[in-house]
């Protein structure tokens, strides 16, 4: 996705503003979230794909909107050190512009259950929709205390905060890549204690821009690392959170390598005699069929691979061995609640 089709006038859009308020939230602790009704009128990019209508991503029916050109080109780059798969990302064939707040609601009336906004940093937040967290508090709606610096200066984000101006976002994309790349030429040469330090850092750095795919990147490589040198529990846990936090990266295929990870694990768990609880499975497998039909509806994905998709959740399912747990995998699906997966 690299290579992204721009209508003429794209390049004009940017919202510092907004940028800005997303991280000094962000600094302080509170929950990634916007509220769109605080920007009226401002216009944001959102990538479409081949029939015209905003892309939708992963199994949370995730539409991402960006605040500025150079956030969407970070979004659409490919993930470090996971192979290309085309048919796990989204296709991008133009990009559009949509007007808050209205624009937001249109997205959640249509296709999209949740709204993110610059997943790939900075400032990564949700706009609206069904996230799969906890409610809002209200100290998550509320503009954080601006710290005052030297003259009485602000210390919070700001229009002169690098993370917000555009000239110098690359540097700050660089801090993330560099220990990222490092640690995964340390995890090539074998060694895995400076492996993992060097993907935290990167993972941390990501954080403090507000740059959630990256952030992933590196969770998903420390879970590999964590898993292949005997701390199972660790590294499932990790990729079970990349995988639920879709809805903030937007990107399916660091969704499917969380799933794969977290499946690989529930069999091999199986295999040692240990239990497997019927809802972790089932979900798990739910999320790989409904990633499925989204691809396959969004026109990246062919009904051979999600065939073969549904296969492979059927199996993920089959693994749990609790007894005592009734979960119904069914309760769940891209069609509604109770209603049951179409036989394949």
């Amino acid at each position: 996705m690299s290579g992204l089709p721009v209508t003429a006038g794209r390049e004009e859009v940017a919202n510092p503003d907004m940028v800005a308020l997303a991280l000094r939230r962000h600094d302080a602790g509170l929950r990634s979230h916007l509220e769109p009704s605080r920007f009226p009128g401002a216009r944001v990019l959102v990538p479409l794909g081949p029939t015209g209508k905003p892309v939708v991503t992963e199994s949370f029916r995730t539409v991402p909107v960006f605040s500025d050109l150079e956030a969407l080109r970070a979004w659409a780059m490919p993930a470090l050190g996971f192979l290309p798969d085309p048919e796990l990302e989204p296709a991008v064939t133009d990009v559009g512009t949509l007007t808050l707040p209205d624009g937001v609601d249109e997205l959640l009336a249509g296709e999209a259950w949740v709204v993110v906004l610059n997943p790939a940093g900075p400032g990564a937040c949700h706009l609206g929709g069904v996230v799969g967290e906890l409610p809002l508090k209200p100290a998550d709606l509320q503009d954080p205390p601006v710290e005052k610096g030297f003259l009485g200066r602000s210390k919070g984000a700001g229009p002169n905060d690098p993370r917000v101006k555009l000239g110098e976002r690359n540097q700050l994309r660089d801090a993330v890549a560099q220990p990222l790349q490092q640690g995964l030429a340390a995890r090539d040469a074998g060694d895995l204690a400076q492996a993992l330090k060097l993907l935290r850092q990167a993972d941390q750095v990501a954080r403090q821009v507000g740059a959630h795919v990256s952030s992933v990147v590196a969770t998903l490589h420390a879970a590999r690392l964590l898993i292949e040198n005997g701390e199972a529990s660790e590294g499932a846990g990790h990729a079970n959170l990349a995988a639920m936090g879709s809805n903030r990266h937007a990107k399916p295929r660091l969704q499917f390598e969380g799933l794969l990870i977290v499946a690989q694990d529930s069999a091999t768990r199986v295999q040692e005699g240990k239990t497997v609880a019927a809802g972790a499975a089932a979900w798990t497998a739910d999320w790989l069929r409904r990633l499925a039909d989204v691809a396959v509806g969004q026109g990246s994905m062919s009904t051979t691979r999600q065939a073969e998709l549904y296969r492979r959740a059927d199996e993920i399912a089959a693994t749990y061995n609790d007894a005592l747990d009734n979960y119904d995998p069914d309760a769940y699906t891209p069609q509604g609640w109770g209603q049951p997966h179409e036989s394949r």
